[in-house]
């Protein structure tokens, strides 16, 4: 695979947060908007109250471990993006009645390689 370039991050940065959660399946909750940023449960921990922030610019940061980064990280890092055996990438939620980590369960977790082939389908982004 070859080499991705800052160009392709930025280009998925611009996609926006709502777009691509959407795709994989994800809904955002509503009052979770809050001066351009959003919050969430943590996909890393396991909590009550949301402490990951998804901002404008395409970044995220989780307040109760410390993990960050863009978009793309969070897909590839989080362990939470599962790949259906007709091949559908989804997002393992628990506000579906699922635990996040059972990707495995559900289909198998994502490889980088599906994250790169979900952009380049949904949203015509290419490496």
């Amino acid at each position: 695979m070859s080499r991705l370039t800052k160009r392709y991050y930025e280009d998925i940065r611009r996609l926006g947060w709502e777009s691509v959660l959407e795709k994989l399946g994800y809904t955002l909750p509503q009052s979770s908007h809050s001066l351009g940023r959003i919050y969430i449960l943590s996909w890393f921990t396991n909590e009550k109250t949301p402490s990951m922030v998804l901002d404008k610019r395409g970044h995220y940061h989780c307040f109760s471990c410390g993990n960050d980064g863009d978009i793309f990280d969070l897909l590839t890092r989080s362990g939470v993006v599962g790949v259906s055996k007709k091949g559908k990438l989804f997002i393992v939620s628990r506000e579906r009645g699922r635990n996040f980590g059972s990707a495995v369960i559900h289909g198998r977790p994502a490889s980088k390689k599906h994250i790169i082939n979900f952009f380049r389908k949904e949203f015509n982004v290419v490496p």
